[in-house]
């Protein structure tokens, strides 16, 4: 179990649900950290998967070596948290905010906040991640297609 830290690409988590149909739970970038948090923090397996939606290229640190960098350095162990204060805050963010918003809104911020993952990832994944179906996603998507 590891911790990555993303330099390049793009991964995205997923979960299956009871009827076996993947669940995106988040697209993570360059500059952010991604991991199966429950799995790595606890130290149990998984009920998460993550896949590389792009070639990546990852910077990896195991739980025991990230726990001993925190013991032996004060500066270490306070901006691990704030990366996980900022991780917390922004899937609140998407939870409390975006969840709720309409369809074509959400794919609207989708395309922000994800600028190169809707390049690459499949539309279901997308479609998932935002709480759509993808016939839904497809509409939204040839509309704004044909008013630009």
């Amino acid at each position: 179990m590891h911790l990555a830290l993303i330099e390049s690409g793009y991964l995205r988590t997923f979960h299956l649900d009871k009827q076996g149909n993947e669940i995106t739970t988040e697209f993570n970038g360059p500059g952010k950290f991604c991991s199966s948090y429950y799995s790595f923090y606890s130290q149990l397996p998984s009920y998460e998967s993550i896949e590389a939606v792009t070639d990546c290229r990852l910077f990896l640190i195991s739980f025991p070596v990230l726990q001993k960098l925190y013991a032996h350095s004060l500066q270490l162990n306070v901006m691990g948290r704030k990366v996980l204060e900022k991780a917390c805050m922004e899937r609140d963010y998407f939870l409390k905010r975006i969840i709720h918003l309409p369809a074509k809104d959400k794919y609207e911020w989708f395309l922000q906040v994800y600028p190169e993952v809707y390049k690459s990832a499949r539309l279901q994944d997308i479609a998932s991640f935002l709480g759509i179906k993808p016939e839904t996603l497809s509409r939204i998507r040839r509309k704004l297609s044909l008013n630009q």
